[in-house]
């Protein structure tokens, strides 16, 4: 281990290169279900990103998408984690995605989803039947090893992901082994306050910009907020210089352009997949990526990367 380690300092751009690296396209199959909430009478659409050929269970990402998405949007981390090995479950929120744009006012459809707890309701029920289909044997042609299923998601949905491990006090679903939270809500709305993550459980991986600011957000440093006062153990937080909030995603709102710099999509997935490799597969060397300036060295010098054992 500490020989690794030495080696990755001394030469990061080699271990930087394999988890920022793209793979080739065709080892990805994607694939569209729609699977039916009998509950609650409730359809849960969802975009699969898998190995076109996996002898060996297979590590699982489930994605939530931010407000306004849909299972198609975020494609990049979807193919990205297929190409390494994994399975990306990406689930569409009915009530919180695409849908609130009809009138093509951000304002008015972030207000609309703030004022309306069903919306969270229906967020934090809607990843826990998606682990439920997925381990019950629902995406095909996949084996899935039910000890390494992750949460991930963007601003919304990593509110929805950190929901489930025990953010605001919510009941910890147990079967969640780790969380990627993009651009985390910090204290404020939805009634989230310091102390909404006293009993956050890890690990946690925390992702934000030093302009990752939106509607609700003025300050991005209240992003930063469940990484250090959380309890989250162990804890990594990735800060990009000039970063801004949907830099993570893919997709443009109507009647606005969003302006993205093309390197951070390359950044943000190496350190994903290393933490996904370090935590779910505990390879030792993703974990000693982790513990070197690789990320710095990757994106020289713009993004760094605090760590909480």
């Amino acid at each position: 281990m500490r020989c690794l380690l030495a080696l990755l300092l001394v030469v990061p751009g080699v271990a930087a290169e394999w988890w920022a690296a793209a793979g080739a396209p065709a080892t990805v199959v994607a694939q569209d279900l729609v699977w039916h909430d009998e509950v609650r009478d409730r359809a849960v659409p969802v975009r699969v990103y898998r190995p076109a050929v996996s002898k060996a269970a297979v590590p699982v990402v489930i994605f939530s998408h931010g407000l306004g998405g849909s299972r198609y949007v975020y494609a990049h981390i979807g193919r990205h984690l297929a190409a390494h090995g994994y399975l990306s479950v990406h689930v569409q929120h009915a009530g919180s995605d695409g849908a609130l744009f009809g009138d093509g006012s951000v304002a008015v459809a972030f207000l609309r989803a703030v004022s309306d707890p069903q919306q969270r309701i229906d967020r934090r029920i809607d990843l826990r039947f998606a682990i439920d289909r997925v381990l019950a044997g629902a995406v095909p042609d996949v084996r899935v090893d039910p000890q390494a299923l992750a949460l991930a998601g963007h601003s919304f949905g990593a509110w929805a992901a950190l929901d489930a491990v025990g953010q605001g006090g919510a009941e910890i679903d147990e079967r969640v082994a780790a969380v990627v939270a993009l651009s985390p809500i910090g204290p404020g709305p939805w009634g989230l306050t310091a102390h909404s993550w006293d009993q956050l459980r890890g690990p946690v991986l925390f992702m934000t910009g030093d302009e990752d600011t939106t509607l609700g957000t003025a300050d991005w440093r209240s992003r930063l907020v469940p990484f250090e006062r959380g309890a989250a153990r162990p804890a990594w937080c990735a800060i990009t210089q000039r970063m801004r909030h949907h830099a993570f995603g893919d997709y443009h709102f109507p009647g606005r352009t969003i302006r993205r710099d093309p390197r951070h999509h390359a950044w943000i997935l190496a350190v994903m997949t290393a933490f996904l490799d370090a935590n779910l597969r505990e390879d030792p060397a993703a974990q000693a990526w982790l513990g070197s300036s690789a990320a710095s060295d990757l994106s020289a010098g713009e993004m760094t990367l605090q760590y909480k054992p």
